[in-house]
């Protein structure tokens, strides 16, 4: 097994409550949720009055939670991947091995963007499991349909993932540099701004972090659930929006990059204080 591979299991077993039962208890909410409606006839609601107008997009709803749940445990996860090594004082076991603070950085991006989004992504895949087949059974979907709901909504985690990229890194420099990470969440927006308008002839960096990256998001979240009432009109706006999304995610990863170099650098630095 490599280093790296190791590393990203290492953060599986000391995060599991966060990377693996909040999706499975949202995953089993959902499932009683849904065994209620179910039970009381409203899984499927047509519009009336108009034959062919679109079904109310169940799937994707069931799917909206495992999204923003990502996002949260992301933040969280982020916020405290730092704090957390030198409180239980395990950074000294682990710089005693031959794993550079470059793998180590590199581990915890990975499991933010890759690892719990892809174990979020099951797990909602399996909370609409039973739907599905309800649906499938009434004639509501086809599987094709079905399994093509799923792919879009794997997309759709590919997209926030990126997207979600520099917000993760602005967390775990937050976590190398302070020990109240999730304070300076909330208080950095403000020195941000207040930085820029004293440096700056503008706002660039509040307007690319808090401005365009977050109406992307949102229009991605939007599309999740705008796609399948609209049809095609809500591939055009997506498809409209794509060259702006696309430089947002190259924008976003450069960033995300410069993040990460600085926690590398910090950690290799830092101190270990009592």
């Amino acid at each position: 097994m490599s280093r790296f591979s190791t590393l990203l299991l290492k953060e599986y077993w000391e995060n599991q409550k966060t990377l693996l039962w909040m999706p499975v208890a949202l995953t089993l909410a959902i499932w009683l949720l849904s065994a209620l409606f179910i039970s009381n006839g409203t899984v499927s609601i047509h519009i009336s009055g108009n034959v062919q107008a679109p079904r109310l997009p169940v799937m994707p709803f069931l799917a909206l939670p495992f999204f923003l749940c990502a996002g949260l445990a992301a933040i969280t996860y982020c916020g405290n991947c730092f704090v957390e090594e030198r409180r239980d004082r395990s950074i000294v076991f682990w710089r005693s091995l031959p794993v550079s603070d470059i793998e180590t950085v590199a581990a915890k991006a990975a499991t933010a963007l890759v690892l719990l989004p892809v174990i979020s992504y099951l797990a909602g895949l399996l909370a609409q499991l039973p739907v599905a087949i309800l649906l499938t059974h009434l004639g509501n979907m086809t599987w094709p349909e079905v399994l093509a709901t799923m792919a879009q909504q794997g997309e759709h985690f590919i997209w926030l993932s990126i997207l979600m990229a520099p917000y993760s890194g602005a967390m775990m420099l937050l976590s190398v540099l302070t020990n109240r990470p999730l304070l300076w969440m909330l208080v950095g927006p403000i020195v941000i701004f207040i930085g820029e308008s004293l440096l700056l002839n503008g706002h660039p960096v509040s307007q690319l972090l808090f401005g365009q990256m977050t109406k992307e998001i949102l229009m991605v979240l939007g599309s999740l659930i705008g796609q399948p009432m609209l049809g095609q009109g809500a591939n055009w706006v997506t498809s409209g929006a794509l060259l702006s999304t696309t430089w947002s995610m190259i924008s976003g990863l450069a960033m995300a990059a410069i993040f990460w170099g600085l926690c590398a650098e910090v950690r290799r630095r830092r101190l270990i204080k009592d």
